[in-house]
């Protein structure tokens, strides 16, 4: 468990004697890594079967080897295949199979291959395909064609049903003129169609469903090849699609696959007259579209950039430039996933934990996907950066603090004098205490939340905005923002609880941090998850639905986020809500959060209003909403302007603009399905989380723990969620978002009724991590009563009490330092102001009031405890007081209190008021026999005084030994 909270670089040496990496592959590489297995038809691939399947690559295909077989089954193939001036068609009615494998990298084995009778869309058989697999990313069974000509209508389609999604629909083109490397035959590629989603019923996989025509990504698919290989005088000519692809791959374990009628719209074989005119030559044209660098709107019809090359992402002023204009990163931690899908969630940036091959950087390419990854073993000897075309920044550490400050200079000046990665941005993530680091870095990933997206002690845009403001100028601050409990929230779960139940981040808390966090300036979103996500269980589809939904919400103010100017804080009428500007050209985005620091206002409040938000004449203001926009309801008066919100969600997007492209980018009313597909993302969390909540009330109310305003609130949810699904139904989809927020807020209330009740003992939730998820709750009561009458041993925290300088010593308490130049540290018994017995611990900090430079932190101490023996099965509960007395009010100090056993999810800054003596209590578990140890660190001017510090262990009734 240390290991898992220890602080990480990357390794600064190259490997003696590694053998130099060739660069990426030519334009003339086979279509996948030769790397990966390949193998070859067998077509008595069955369950009877005991011959294992010939191996041959998609490169061999061709071979003068196999060009007579590949004659012979292209006669027997295209007997039972009718060949018309418009189709192909195979309808799979004789005995034989068509399909046949020809790669994989997952460690097939085929279960089944046959025609059958069992399902079929059309006449009396259809081709099935059961697989069984491991860890991989595809599974390549293909189907040959006569050759085809490229053009615009050409269309394959066919249809499948299959017990798992993902199954794809590809198309193989083969280039005459360019000779593969490995001299078996052409250059060969894939390109990619449709995939499948209904799972267990039939679909109809079709390329004319694209939002371009065969041709164009025709186009696209030759465009890489010369972007990657630098190779412009590829040719293309006389190209021609030689076969059907399907990738039958539907991740770990079994998948059954379906096929049946065949067919290929605007056919037209190679040897048949065109009636239009033949296809030329791809012309050099960028594959990427969007807003110019500033962040404007460009018109739909934009013509496509023309440089014929991905520029290296740079950063420039506060703004991270990719593809020539600015870019917002949103990030997910990659495990295993097919790319694809982490693309079609809504993802641009893919964090790994080694770095990229030939054949993943080339993948991520094709899907226009960045990289953040360590930098390679050996780089020092490789000589460029062909092969990391797309790693957006190398990842240098985890988890950094000052101590890493010299370690990380050297290896940031190291990479910036290789050639293989001089060219690359550098990324870690550090700890919010940490802002010198920044001066170093380029990305700079900070967590804005605990565990499960809870405030740890401040709100995500607190944190975001503290540590901008001590940032160095122009470092890009990526937020931190997880979907689930780490493995470190998971085994205290365990060891407090026993049963782990499903822990991820609410809907609300996730969409308030991302929020939050734009409007504090970050420039980018790391949704950070320790598992698939694509796996079937109902909880990783929900963290699957929150993504997508979350990332729609950032692709509608993206124009903002990525290159917009932070104008500072807008009034409101009331404190309890932050109004935040953001402001572009000709608009401005106003970012609407609550504001947790605020005291409760007594009596009936007023409805929210912003006062001056517009600032932009002629402007109107509109609430963004997931079914287009809303026009606000605006004053005006010689003393200034007013915006009424009469309807908020955790965290609320508005535009003032007079800029008709800037209100067709948020808008969604000109796309309906969109909006209806967002609504029924909603929709689709809204009942989720209901569901998982009704399962725990039934868990408390058995043991009395309900709550009678949670249950009215829960049925609130209930019923608003029912209105908004009928109103999605009648199309009224104004209505629907508004009943649908409804639900969340109710849910959300209903939540929080829950937790604070247990939490009520606690400064903070973080006391115990069984009270940050309802699904922990009825846990967090169990464990109350088996600790009630529980005789705690005596405090296992050798010199707590603070009596004693030389006990403290001889214990193991340590204080590490890193003061301000102009600051003093002093650390110290002190008998003028105690909480118990006759000393208690005192750190001054002391200097001159002076703004810090950017990239400077304040003086930093960190007061170490010595280990505290846990034995496994008991429970650890920490004890303690802290006072603040600040000196300068502008920068008093702060305290964070981080455990081993809990780590950085379960830290928090402490609650503390002016003054006074405040009590600290919280309870960690133990799997396992091990040590734990406690760390503050304290930032700030003043003094802090800390007394009367105890670990008490003990075993839980009924808990066995």
């Amino acid at each position: 468990m240390e290991g898992r909270n220890r602080e990480t670089l990357a390794p600064t040496q190259s490997v003696p004697g590694e053998e130099t990496k060739p660069p990426i592959g030519s334009a003339t590489s086979s279509p996948v890594s030769s790397a990966r297995k390949s193998v070859g038809t067998n077509r008595e691939c069955s369950s009877q079967s005991s011959k294992p399947p010939r191996r041959v690559g998609l490169s061999q295909l061709r071979s003068a080897r196999n060009r007579a077989f590949a004659s012979c089954l292209a006669f027997l193939l295209f007997a039972s295949i009718r060949v018309m001036a418009g189709d192909v068609i195979d309808r799979f009615e004789s005995g034989s199979t068509s399909w046949r494998l020809v790669e994989e990298d997952c460690g097939l084995r085929v279960i089944v291959h046959q025609r059958t009778t069992d399902d079929h869309r059309s006449g009396d058989l259809s081709e099935t395909i059961q697989i069984a697999a491991g860890n991989g990313t595809h599974a390549y069974y293909l189907h040959e064609i006569p050759r085809a000509r490229i053009l615009r209508d050409f269309a394959p389609s066919v249809w499948v049903k299959a017990s798992r999604p993902h199954i794809r629909l590809m198309a193989l083109v083969e280039f005459p003129r360019e000779a593969a490397p490995d001299g078996e035959g052409a250059v060969r590629r894939l390109i990619r169609g449709p995939a499948y989603t209904d799972t267990g019923s039939w679909q109809k996989l079709d390329f004319a469903t694209h939002d371009v025509d065969f041709l164009m990504l025709y186009h696209r698919t030759v465009q890489a090849l010369r972007l990657n290989s630098d190779r412009p005088e590829f040719d293309d000519r006389d190209a021609f699609v030689s076969a059907i692809v399907l990738d039958v791959y539907g991740g770990e374990g079994e998948t059954d696959v379906w096929i049946d009628d065949l067919e290929l719209e605007g056919f037209i074989g190679l040897d048949q007259p065109l009636a239009e005119r033949e296809v030329g030559p791809v012309r050099q044209v960028a594959w990427q579209q969007g807003p110019p660098q500033g962040g404007g709107f460009a018109e739909p019809d934009s013509a496509w950039q023309t440089n014929g090359r991905t520029s290296v992402p740079r950063r420039e002023e506060s703004m991270l430039i990719v593809d020539q204009r600015p870019f917002f990163v949103k990030m997910v931690d990659y495990h295993g996933e097919p790319l694809e899908l982490l693309r079609d969630m809504g993802f641009n940036t893919i964090r790994i934990d080694e770095a990229p091959t030939p054949s993943f950087n080339q993948e991520a390419a094709r899907l226009g996907l960045w990289i953040v990854s360590p930098p390679p073993a050996g780089y020092r000897v490789l000589p460029d950066d062909r092969p990391f075309s797309r790693v957006l920044s190398w990842s240098v550490g985890t988890r950094l603090d000052q101590r890493s400050a010299t370690q990380l200079e050297q290896l940031s000046r190291n990479l910036r004098t290789s050639p293989a990665t001089n060219t690359r941005l550098q990324h870690a993530d550090v700890r919010t205490t940490c802002a010198q680091l920044s001066r170093v870095l380029d990305l700079v990933e900070i967590p804005v939340t605990g565990e499960l997206a809870w405030p740890s002690g401040e709100s995500p845009y607190q944190v975001m905005a503290d540590y901008r403001s001590r940032a160095a100028t122009g470092a890009i601050a990526i937020a931190a923002i997880p979907l689930e409990a780490t493995p470190v929230m998971v085994q205290q779960v365990a060891a407090l609880g026993g049963r782990v139940p499903e822990l991820e981040t609410t809907p609300d808390a996730c969409k308030e941090a991302v929020i939050s966090s734009i409007a504090a300036g970050a420039r980018g979103i790391a949704l950070r998850t320790s598992t698939r996500l694509d796996s079937l269980d109902a909880m990783t589809q929900r963290r699957a639905a929150l993504a997508r939904w979350i990332n729609r919400w950032i692709d509608r103010i993206e124009p903002w986020a990525a290159a917009g100017r932070i104008a500072g804080n807008i009034s409101t009428n009331r404190t309890d809500w932050r109004a935040v500007a953001i402001d572009t050209e000709r608009s401005r985005l106003i970012l609407l959060l609550p504001n947790p620091q605020a005291a409760p206002a007594a009596g009936a409040l007023p409805e929210l209003a912003l006062i001056n938000a517009d600032t932009f004449a002629s402007a109107r203001g509109y609430r963004v909403t997931e079914a287009g926009v809303v026009p606000l309801r605006q004053t005006r008066s010689p003393a200034g302007s007013s915006m009424l919100i009469p309807e908020r969600d955790v965290a609320e997007v508005l535009i003032v603009t007079h800029d008709p492209l800037a209100l067709r980018h948020v808008d969604r009313a000109e796309a309906p399905d969109e909006a209806l597909d967002q609504l029924n993302l909603q929709h689709e969390l809204v009942m989720t989380w209901i569901a998982k909540q009704s399962n725990v009330q039934g868990e408390l109310d058995l043991v009395q723990a309900g709550s009678v305003d949670s249950n009215t609130l829960y049925r609130q949810a209930l019923a608003s969620a029912a209105q908004g699904e009928r109103m999605m139904f009648e199309r009224n989809y104004d209505a629907a978002y508004t009943s649908l927020v409804s639900a969340r807020t109710s849910l959300s209330q209903s939540r929080r009724t829950l937790v604070n009740s247990a939490a009520r003992p606690f400064a903070a939730p973080q006391s115990s991590p069984l009270c940050l998820d309802i699904a922990t709750l009825p846990a967090h009561w169990d464990l109350a009563q088996r600790l009630r009458g529980v005789a705690w041993q005596g405090s296992m925290l050798a010199g707590g009490d603070f009596e004693d300088l030389n006990h403290l010593i001889q214990s193991g308490w340590t204080n590490d330092r890193w003061p301000h130049p102009d600051d003093t540290i002093e650390v110290e018994l002190t008998n003028e102001d105690v909480r118990a017995g006759s000393l208690a611990l005192r750190i001054r900090i002391a200097g001159p009031n002076r703004p810090l430079a950017s990239g400077t932190d304040p003086s930093t101490l960190r007061i170490g405890s010595p280990a505290v023996r846990v034995p496994a099965g008991n429970v650890a509960r920490t004890h303690g007081w802290i006072k603040i007395v600040p000196v300068d009010p502008l920068n008093p100090p702060r305290v964070w209190l981080e455990d081993s056993l809990g780590g950085p999810g379960l830290g928090q800054w402490l609650p503390t008021q002016a003054n006074q003596w405040q009590e600290i209590t919280f309870y960690r578990g133990a799997l396992e026999t091990g040590a734990m140890t406690l760390s503050l660190d304290i930032q700030g001017q003043g003094i802090v005084l800390l007394d009367d510090f105890q670990v008490h262990v003990a075993r839980p009734i009924g808990r066995g030994e």
